[in-house]
């Protein structure tokens, strides 16, 4: 049974995400997800709208200085921004992404919400499940973009 997870970006770094100038998307908390499953991408206002699909890598984990070592480079923010973003937090995650598929054109809330009336953009993460009404509309919504 396949599964997605779904995740609201800023524009900017959702931007940076699909160009492939951002191969690392900062989290607090550790997503559900590791090597080969998909996560698609909501950028937030302005846009709000479903913008692209990304595939996972791997997800890496550790203490904020130490990621930064490992995959500063990765994440399209200066040090002062990621610092800012872990202030107060022991442990830093990241969805490293091995490849990233724009849609062209973006999926917009209103267009979601014709396939999937109850869809609210997640404020941390949002699991769907393939095989539910919701991956199924899902999968029409953004069709052959979910196989990348």
């Amino acid at each position: 049974m396949k599964r997605w997870l779904v995740v609201s970006i800023w524009p900017k770094h959702s931007a940076k995400l699909l160009s492939g100038e951002k191969t690392a998307e900062l989290r607090r908390v550790r997503p559900g997800v590791g090597r080969g499953d998909l996560v698609v991408v909501y950028a937030t206002s302005p846009c709000r709208a479903i913008v692209g699909v990304l595939e996972v890598e791997q997800v890496v984990e550790g203490e904020p200085g130490a990621l930064w070592s490992q995959h500063g480079a990765r994440t399209g923010l200066t040090r002062h921004e990621y610092d800012r973003y872990y202030e107060g937090t022991d442990v830093a995650f990241a969805i490293l992404v091995s490849r990233a598929s724009p849609l062209h054109p973006p999926v917009s809330l209103d267009e979601v919400r014709e396939y999937i009336p109850a869809f609210k953009p997640p404020q941390g993460y949002l699991y769907i499940h393939g095989d539910s009404p919701t991956g199924l509309a899902l999968q029409q919504v953004l069709g052959e973009n979910l196989q990348l």
